[in-house]
C-alpha cells in the first residue's frame, strides 16, 4: 500500500498508522502527502467501530459496528460501480474516490475473505493498481493462514503429528481456542518450545530449549517481496542460549 501516493484514502477498520501489518512504515508514507507546505493535502476517512490511532488522525470518522461496516463495503462497491445506493456518506466518499481516480486508496481490516475480494475490485476499477497499490511487492508480514492452522489442529486431533517445534510464538495465548490447543499438546511425544522466556505455551511443552535474543543473534528477512534484509548482533550472548538455526543444525 502507497499511502505517500494517495491523495484520498478509505479505511475501513484497518488502524494502519497504529497496528496494522506495518504501522511504522505507513506513517512514514502516509506524512508525505501530509505536508501542510503543500497547496494540497491527502484526505483520510476512517470506519470503525472503536477509537484507534488511525481514527483519531482521521480528517472524517464514522462509527460503524462490525457488521454495518461489512455493509458499508458492499454498499461503497456498489456506488463506485455507479449502482443504486440510498446512503448519502457512501455516495460521497464513491464520488470523491473517482474523482482521484489512480491516487486513491481502499484498505480494510476485516479478516473476511469476501470483504477483502471487494476491496481489491474496488482499487481495480479506480485505477488504483499499479499506483497506490503495488501488487509486485506485496508485504509478508502477518501472512499466517487460519485455515492452515485448523487443518493442523485437525492433525493433532487425529493424533498425526508425532513431533511439535513451536518457534516464538505463543498459540496457547494467541489462539481462540488457545486451552483446547494445549490439551492437545499433550498427545504429541515431543513438544519443544524455542523462547527466549517462559510463556503459556513452553509451560505445555516437554522441553525449552532457550534462544537468543534479537540484540544477541544474526537474522534474515523478507518484510516485502524482493526487499532482503540482514541483522546482526549488538552484543555477545549473556548465557549459553543459542539460536534456532544453530540448535537445528546441532541437531541434524
Amino acid at each position: 500500500y502507497r499511502f505517500d501516493k494517495a491523495d484520498v484514502v478509505v479505511s475501513i477498520d484497518a488502524d494502519f498508522l497504529g497496528s496494522w501489518i506495518s504501522p511504522t512504515q505507513f506513517t512514514k508514507d502516509y506524512r508525505k502527502n501530509r505536508n501542510l507546505d503543500k497547496k494540497h493535502i491527502s484526505k483520510l476517512i476512517q470506519v470503525e467501530s472503536r477509537m484507534s490511532i488511525t481514527g483519531a488522525k482521521a480528517d472524517e470518522r464514522i462509527a460503524k459496528s462490525p457488521s454495518e461496516m461489512n455493509q458499508f463495503v458492499v454498499e461503497l462497491d456498489k456506488a463506485i460501480y455507479g449502482k443504486k445506493v440510498n446512503d448519502k456518506k457512501v455516495l460521497k466518499f464513491a464520488r470523491l474516490l473517482k474523482n482521484h481516480r489512480g491516487k486513491s486508496l481502499v484498505v480494510s481490516g476485516i479478516n473476511d475473505t469476501q470483504i477483502q475480494l471487494l476491496v481489491n475490485r474496488m482499487n481495480h476499477h479506480l485505477g488504483n493498481v499499479g499506483r497506490t497499490l503495488d501488487i509486485k511487492k506485496p508485504s509478508r508480514q502477518f501472512a499466517g493462514s487460519d485455515s492452515s492452522i485448523n487443518s493442523f489442529i485437525t492433525e493433532l486431533e487425529s493424533g498425526m503429528v508425532g513431533a511439535l517445534l513451536i518457534s516464538d510464538t505463543n498459540p496457547v495465548y494467541a489462539l481462540p481456542n488457545g486451552s483446547h490447543f494445549a490439551n492437545l499438546m499433550k498427545k504429541v511425544d515431543l513438544t519443544v518450545s524455542f523462547s527466549n522466556k517462559q510463556n503459556e505455551t513452553s509451560e505445555h511443552c516437554g522441553i525449552t530449549a532457550p534462544t537468543l535474543h534479537d540484540m544477541e543473534s544474526w537474522h534474515d528477512a523478507e518484510l516485502s517481496t524482493g526487499l532482503i534484509s540482514m541483522m546482526q548482533p549488538v552484543i555477545h550472548p549473556f548465557g549459553d542460549n543459542r539460536s534456532l538455526r544453530k540448535s537445528l543444525s546441532t541437531w541434524m
